[in-house]
């Protein structure tokens, strides 16, 4: 069982990409969150939590087969009339990766 099947988090929201990212906006927006929260680069006390949460996220989202496990997963959550109260919806926007 994968983590976020017991705990469930939105990897989407934390990466701050939309479900329908290219591999490549998800690579993109690691790397600029990674640089934005890495505890040696951002001293602020939340930074360390904050990068743990967004390498868990990548893990997942950054691996196709993971991605897939885990969109169906989501899916199949959504399917089960859980009214959307412990599923997390989606976010709209998409992170440029360039930025």
């Amino acid at each position: 069982m994968e983590d976020w099947e017991r705990d469930w988090k939105d990897y989407y929201k934390i990466l701050q990409v939309d479900t329908a990212a290219e591999q490549e906006v998800v690579k993109g927006a690691y790397d600029r969150l990674a640089r934005k929260y890495h505890p040696d680069l951002n001293k602020t006390p939340d930074a360390n939590q904050r990068m743990k949460e967004i390498n868990s996220a990548y893990e997942v989202l950054g691996n196709p087969e993971k991605r897939r496990q885990y969109d169906s997963a989501w899916r199949q959550k959504q399917g089960k009339g859980h009214g959307g109260g412990n599923v997390p919806i989606p976010p709209k926007p998409v992170v440029d990766p360039s930025l």
